[in-house]
């Protein structure tokens, strides 16, 4: 037998493709794309969803506080008001009677300066 027949090591080489494919390794690479935008899109349902819910409960917050709390502080401190005309003293009532309400005392410094420190 020759050796003529048979190619050489370099023909052999060049014959082989230089990279190396690994296979199905496109198809996980298209289905980890199609996981993360999923994932994405899901996470953007969420978060459109959950800004739809503390619109309503922002709403609801404030017809709360325009219908029901507010009207009953401002009769309460027009009484206030009413037996005692000092600015000072009325301050420090109305603080009191906040304190009243609410079980914080931090809450109820906050609500006065946020809602009734014009009145």
């Amino acid at each position: 037998m020759s050796d003529s027949n048979y190619p050489s090591d370099t023909e052999v080489v060049k014959d082989k493709p230089s990279g190396i494919k690994i296979k199905g390794e496109a198809k996980r690479q298209r289905e980890s794309i199609k996981k993360e935008q999923h994932l994405l899109k899901t996470a953007v349902q969420s978060f459109l969803e959950s800004k739809q819910n503390i619109t309503i409960y922002q709403k609801r917050r404030q017809t709360i506080l325009e219908q029901k709390i507010l009207p009953h502080i401002r009769k309460e401190f027009e009484m206030i008001h009413m037996l005692d005309q000092d600015k000072t003293t009325n301050i420090h009532k109305k603080k009191a009677y906040l304190r009243t309400i609410f079980q914080n005392k931090n809450d109820a410094i906050a609500f006065y300066k946020k809602h009734l420190h014009h009145i």
